[in-house]
Order: structure tokens, then sequence, then C-alpha cells
């Protein structure tokens, strides 16, 4: 460090650490929590059988993607604001999955290794927080649509995505 003239490992780099962890996290917070919506006006009405759809705008999704990117690089897989991300980009792939079905169907196997492969970190993830909500309350909703996908598609997954399969099934 050209401050302190230790290691980055010093307090000095610990300190800048703790910095760009507590701005990451903000950033991730205000991102992921809270993605920015069109108002479904903008570009017509959407139904489906869960009622209307809110769309993401593309500008929003480019930085979403691109920070979590840069979380995952900087604060790792297990922070809680990379779980975020996981939790944003998993409702992405189930939304594209469920409304673009002809897009997706050259990627479906390996969109669909992903998303059971997300829903069981997040699932061991929220689990291994101790909270007194079990990770059904945030995850039920999500890990059922990729279980049904999953089961719909079933003769096309791989060994390894059946197993996520089996561990989410479980």
């Amino acid at each position: 460090c050209g401050v302190c003239s230790e290691s980055p490992v010093g307090a000095c780099g610990e300190a800048r650490f703790l910095t760009v962890e507590r701005q990451l996290g903000r950033y991730a917070e205000k991102t992921f929590y809270k993605p920015t919506i069109m108002p479904p006006t903008a570009i017509g009405s959407f139904k489906s059988r869960h009622g209307e759809i809110q769309l993401i705008k593309p500008e929003f999704l480019s930085n979403a993607l691109d920070l979590a990117a840069c979380v995952w690089g900087v604060l790792g897989l297990k922070h809680w604001a990379s779980q975020w991300a996981r939790m944003l980009i998993l409702d992405v792939i189930i939304t594209k999955l469920e409304f673009c079905t002809t897009a997706s169907a050259g990627d479906r196997n390996k969109l669909v290794s992903y998303l059971l492969g997300t829903t069981n970190a997040l699932w061991e993830w929220i689990s291994s927080l101790g909270l007194t909500q079990d990770p059904s309350c945030f995850l039920l909703g999500r890990a059922e649509v990729v279980k049904a996908y999953a089961f719909s598609h079933y003769e096309e997954l791989n060994d390894d995505s059946r197993c996520r399969l089996s561990e989410l099934n479980s």
C-alpha cells in the first residue's frame, strides 16, 4: 500500500475493502431489491395467468448484470449482495423461459441447469442464515416454477441437471 506500506491485506487494505463492500452492498441493495420497472402502459398491457406483467428496462438489466458480475468477483458468491443478484437473475430467466419460449429453445438446457443450481444454492444459503422463516417463505413460488419447467423438459435434461432437480425436489 502506498499509504501505510503494508501488504494489500494489511490494515489499510482491509479498510479499503470494507469501504468497497459498503458501497457495492448499498448499490446492490438499491439495484437488486427494487428493479426499475416499466409501466405496463409504456408498451401495452400484458397479462399472464398470474396477473399483470411488469417489465424491467433493458438498460436496467444490463446495469444489473454488470453489477452482479462485479459483486460476485469482489465480494464472492456467499455474500448477501450476491444472493440478491442471483434471485433477480433467477426471476429474469424464469420470465424469459415462460414468455419467450421460442427465443430460448436452443439455450433451454443451460438455462434450466442454471435455474436448478441457483435455486438449490439460494435455498441452502437462506437455510444457513438461521432465520425463523423457512426458505420456502422466500423461494417456494420460484422453486415450484423451476421444478415444473424442469419436469416438463425432463427428457432433455443432462445427468447433472437431473441430480439438481432431485436435490430441489427433496
